[in-house]
């Protein structure tokens, strides 16, 4: 079961957000990542990552704000393959603060690695 989220089950929070963000676009299913991770399945086939905000630090600010910033910079300068950022909201339209970016398949590389021999092995190269 997922956990609530501002007085919402997860489930409906991701919907709500998704309605916002992509107008028309059905959720099927949301799946915890993280404490403020979801992974969504959106449509047929469509899977999409919505990281929800926690309290802004007084020091660093609205860590989703820097995400969404430091991902849009790093696509238009690396050539490698980074999520799309679909919608940012910083709580002014929502009321909640969320980044949503398109999902990519894969296995993260600290989980290769560890397959591998870790990190470890990393270090006498």
């Amino acid at each position: 079961m997922l956990r609530p989220y501002g007085g919402m089950m997860i489930s409906d929070t991701a919907r709500t957000i998704l309605s916002h963000a992509m107008p028309g676009a059905r959720l099927r299913e949301a799946a915890a990542l993280g404490d403020r991770t979801l992974l969504l399945a959106i449509g047929e086939g469509r899977r999409a990552v919505l990281r929800l905000g926690g309290e802004a630090d007084a020091w660093a600010g609205n860590p989703l704000a820097a995400e969404a910033s430091a991902l849009a910079a790093m696509r238009a300068e690396i050539d490698l393959p980074l999520p799309e950022l679909l919608a940012y909201d910083d709580g002014a339209g929502m009321g909640r603060p969320y980044l949503l970016c398109s999902h990519l398949e894969g296995v993260p590389r600290s989980e290769r690695e560890r397959g591998a021999g870790g990190v470890r092995a990393m270090a006498g190269r």
